[in-house]
């Protein structure tokens, strides 16, 4: 069979076309040869997310995004459709599809997180979907939090300086000057005594010399004399030793026997028992003691009024008769 030319210009120009469909959904990251798993995720926002972004786990590329639909039944959500080329992944049921931002120019991809379900997501099932803000918007707010924090320093350190303007009036200031002049005062007294000090210092330098000789003399005494203190001490010790030894305790207790004895003699004195007592306490043999002295008193003045009375003296040896 002749195959003619307009046959092979046909065959020509479909097989261009089929390399042009292969290649261009190649560089789009399909492969039109490879059974693909197909998800679902839902967004609030998709944040830049565009068809034939990639779809990766660990920074590696498992899919692709197929394409974004607004789900007016949904309040505005967006329902995303994303292509899994690796049919050996398996991908638990509360995986999560992230939105993140690949570079500082805003390139996004979606990352895969995988969860911790036993179960298996099935093929068309939606994951559920979140979203990381871009680093521009994360720098944008932090610069927004950081102008935030500047305008509340700046009006607070304005605040403190109407505080100081405030305080440091004419009278302060006045006040402040005087104090600073009396610490410049005090400070000069302070010299003044340091210099009053090293002038003491030295000119007792020869007495402190002179103390610290008889200190050194003293402890070359004592070092000298160590054997009589150590003699002392021992002498002490043996003293010591003796009184330990000796019956000091039974002549305590004797002499607190007889101080309990003696107290016990001188109260009974005081309630007037025993002949000691009675003669303490009762005042009979006062008055016959006074009385004997009264009448002994009559009778010497009698006898030196009378005393012939009493005595008879004869020269001649004579007897008189007795006075009756």
């Amino acid at each position: 069979m002749k195959i003619t030319k307009e046959i092979k210009i046909g065959i020509v120009v479909v097989l261009a076309i089929a390399i042009f469909v292969i290649g261009f959904n190649f560089l789009k990251g399909k492969n039109l040869f490879s059974i693909n798993r197909t998800f679902f995720a839902v967004y609030e926002n998709i944040n830049g997310l565009q068809e034939s972004n990639p779809v990766i786990i660990n920074g590696f590329q498992i899919g692709q995004v197929i394409k974004s639909t607004l789900m007016p039944n949904n309040m505005g959500k967006i329902l995303v459709e994303i292509s899994i080329t690796n049919n050996d992944l398996k991908i638990p049921a509360d995986s999560k599809a992230k939105i993140v931002s690949t570079d500082f120019l805003g390139a996004k991809a979606i990352e895969l997180i995988p969860g911790s379900s036993k179960e298996e997501i099935q093929v068309k099932d939606t994951l559920i979907g979140l979203v990381e803000y871009s680093i521009s918007k994360e720098v944008g707010n932090e610069v927004i939090a950081m102008k935030n924090k500047t305008e509340h320093l700046i009006t607070s350190m304005d605040s403190i300086a109407s505080s100081f303007n405030q305080i440091l009036n004419e009278k302060t200031k006045n006040n402040l000057i005087t104090s600073f002049e009396g610490i410049n005062n005090i400070l000069n007294s302070f010299e003044n005594s340091s210099n009053n000090i090293d002038k003491l210092i030295e000119s007792e330098n020869g007495k402190v010399v002179s103390i610290l000789k008889n200190v050194e003399s003293i402890s070359s005494n004592i070092q000298l004399n160590n054997k009589a203190l150590s003699n002392v001490i021992k002498n002490f010790e043996i003293i010591s030793d003796s009184l330990a030894k000796s019956n000091l305790t039974a002549t305590i207790n004797n002499v607190n026997k007889t101080l309990a004895q003696t107290s016990i003699f001188i109260e009974k004195i005081n309630k007037g028992e025993g002949s000691a007592g009675l003669l303490f306490k009762d005042d009979s043999l006062y008055k016959n003691v006074a009385s004997a002295s009264l009448n002994l008193d009559l009778l010497l003045q009698d006898l030196k009024v009378n005393p012939t009375k009493y005595i008879n003296v004869s020269v001649f040896g004579g007897k008189k008769e007795k006075v009756k």
